[in-house]
C-alpha cells in the first residue's frame, strides 16, 4: 500500500543528504586567478598549439602536474582554467581538488579521470546510487558498500602488514593516502598525524601475485542473502549461491527501494564487522547530470533508523521509495494517518 501524504511533507520529514553529521566538511579552495593584463599571456612554445590540442595535452597531465603549471606561468593558469571539464569540476565540486591534494593523491588523478568519475553514477559493485568516492581507487561507492565491502576498505600500512601477513617491504610500490582527519569512528587520528592508509584489495591482490596464504579469502553475503542475522565473523562461511568471485558480473537491475547486494557477494580478507577507516578515505561526491546540475542523493531518516544498511536514492527517485517504505508508512499511520496540513505544521 502506498504511503498516502504529500510530497513536500515526505521530502521535508524523510528526505536527508548526510548520513554522518560528525564528518569534516571541506571548504571551497581558493583559486588563484591572475588579474587581466593588456598583453598576451604566453605559455611558451604551447601558443602554437591549436586550442583542441593543447587541451587533450593539458587532460593528460595529472593534477599535480596541472598545479604546478598554474602556479609557475600566469598563460599556464589561464589555459587550465579554460579545460571545459576542469571548469566543470572546479563550478561543482571544488573541495574534491582541495582533498585529492591534502591526501598526497595528485598524482593519482588526471582531470578527464576526475570528471569522468562525476559523471558516473551508480555503485560499480552493487549498481546502488553512488554518492562517495573511494579515494585510493578512484571508484564510485555506495555507503553500503564502503562499510561492509571489503573492496572499498583501507588499512593504515603497519595494519595492513599484521593482518595479512605480508612484509612492508613487498607494499612499497602500492598507492598510500594521507588519512582524512576524522573524529567520528577513531578519536585517535588528529589533523596533522601523517597516518598513511593503502587500499585492502590492491594489497590483497599483491600478497596473492607473491604467493602469500592469506587468513581469510572466501565470499560471504553476510547472512542477508539466506536470512541470517550474525554479525560478520559469524557469517564468513555463509557463501549461499555465491561461488568464485567473478568481476565482470552485470549487476541485476532491481527496484532501488529494494536492499541489494553485489551480485557476486562480498569478499571477506579481515574477520572485521565494518570499515573503521571509511570516513578517512572517502569523501561525498554528488552525480553530475546532463543538464549540469548536481544530484547529491537522499537518505531516507526512517530507513536510517530501522537499517544496518542505508543507502542514498537519486533526488529524483526519492519519493517512489518513501511511498512504498514501510517504516514511513508506519510513522504516518501512527501519527493520526494522512497527514493532514495542520498535522505537517505541528511536525515541523
Amino acid at each position: 500500500m502506498s504511503v498516502n501524504a504529500s510530497d513536500e511533507y515526505l521530502l521535508r520529514k524523510f528526505a536527508s543528504r548526510e548520513i554522518d553529521p560528525c564528518r569534516i566538511n571541506f571548504g571551497k579552495p581558493k583559486f588563484f586567478t591572475p588579474e587581466p593584463r593588456p598583453d598576451k599571456l604566453s605559455i611558451g612554445t604551447l601558443d602554437r598549439l591549436p586550442v583542441e590540442l593543447l587541451h587533450e595535452i593539458l587532460y593528460m597531465l595529472d593534477l599535480k602536474s596541472l598545479s604546478d603549471l598554474r602556479h609557475v606561468s600566469r598563460g599556464g593558469n589561464v589555459a587550465v582554467n579554460a579545460l571545459p571539464l576542469y571548469h566543470a569540476i572546479v563550478t561543482h565540486v571544488p573541495y574534491t581538488l582541495d582533498v585529492i591534494r591534502r591526501t598526497g593523491l595528485q598524482s593519482e588523478y588526471t582531470v578527464q579521470r576526475l570528471y569522468k568519475i562525476l559523471r558516473t553514477r551508480d555503485c560499480p559493485e552493487c549498481g546502488e546510487f553512488g554518492g562517495y568516492i573511494f579515494l585510493l581507487t578512484g571508484e564510485r561507492c555506495c555507503s553500503a558498500c564502503l562499510n561492509m565491502n571489503q573492496n572499498f576498505w583501507a588499512l593504515p600500512i603497519d595494519d595492513m602488514e599484521q593482518e595479512l601477513c605480508f612484509p612492508y617491504e613487498e607494499m612499497r610500490g602500492l598507492t598510500a593516502m594521507t588519512a582524512i582527519p576524522d573524529k567520528c569512528f577513531s578519536p585517535r587520528v588528529e589533523p596533522g598525524e601523517d597516518l598513511r592508509l593503502i587500499s585492502l584489495r590492491e594489497a590483497v591482490n599483491l600478497a596473492r601475485s607473491n604467493g602469500t596464504l592469506l587468513v581469510f579469502d572466501m565470499i560471504t553475503c553476510l547472512g542477508r542473502e539466506c536470512g541470517h542475522s550474525s554479525p560478520l565473523p559469524m557469517v564468513q562461511s555463509c557463501f549461499c549461491k555465491f561461488g568464485p568471485e567473478t568481476r565482470n558480473d552485470v549487476v541485476p537491475e532491481q527496484p532501488r527501494y529494494e536492499s541489494r547486494i553485489p551480485p557476486t557477494g562480498y569478499p571477506v580478507w579481515l574477520s572485521q564487522e565494518s570499515n573503521s577507516y571509511c570516513n578517512m578515505s572517502s569523501i561525498r561526491l554528488p552525480y553530475l547530470l546532463p543538464d549540469g546540475t548536481v544530484d547529491w542523493g537522499f537518505y531516507c531518516d526512517a530507513c536510517m533508523n530501522t537499517t544496518t544498511y542505508p543507502y542514498l536514492t537519486p533526488e529524483s527517485e526519492f519519493l517512489k521509495h518513501a511511498r512504498v517504505c514501510e517504516w514511513i508508512r508506519d510513522y504516518v499511520e501512527s501519527n493520526c494517518g494522512v497527514p493532514d496540513p495542520n498535522i505537517e505544521k505541528h511536525d515541523q
